[in-house]
């Protein structure tokens, strides 16, 4: 199990949510397009392509199915998968016991899974820059959820992965 030490002290959290620049997924579509304009002006291919069929299929399958169990999840114990809406409980069961941020993990997993399908390097590239933001907004939904849930949340913190 993970420390509750993860946190990279050089992280801001200040991010509010109307300050988030787009919902995660629009984020994540508005790269992968600019990497496929990328990957038209200059190509470089990932793997042998049965290999891109295989994983980018494998990831794309998990990590939808990741991203799917999350809100079934969210929804069960009255939630909403919006960052922006305030959560009535802490969710730690089901698939948040294995990662505090099972939706944004997923979606990275179908991400990769499509460049890998697609056999498109410069996606991965522009990935990047989203990551970073992201991990921006975990760290102020945790500053959050600490000041918020309290202990609950540290041990939470201290038991679960951030990501995997």
């Amino acid at each position: 199990m993970a420390s509750g030490t993860d946190r990279d002290p050089s992280e801001r959290s200040d991010v509010e949510p109307d300050e988030m620049i787009a919902p995660a997924p629009l984020l994540a579509v508005g790269a992968f397009v600019l990497g496929l304009v990328l990957d038209r002006i200059a190509h470089l291919g990932l793997l042998p392509k049965r290999w891109n069929r295989r994983l980018g299929i494998g990831a794309i399958t998990v990590g939808v199915g990741l991203v799917g169990a999350a809100i079934r999840r969210q929804r069960a114990a009255g939630t909403s998968p919006d960052p922006t809406d305030e959560p009535p409980e802490l969710v730690t069961g089901g698939v948040y016991s294995v990662s505090r941020n099972p939706i944004y993990v997923g979606q990275t997993l179908a991400y990769v899974g499509l460049a890998l399908l697609l056999d498109r390097f410069w996606p991965l590239v522009t990935l990047q820059p989203v990551l970073w933001y992201l991990r921006r907004v975990v760290s102020r939904e945790e500053t959050y959820l600490e000041a918020r849930c309290g202990t609950t949340f540290q041990q939470y913190r201290a038991d679960v992965r951030r990501w995997l």
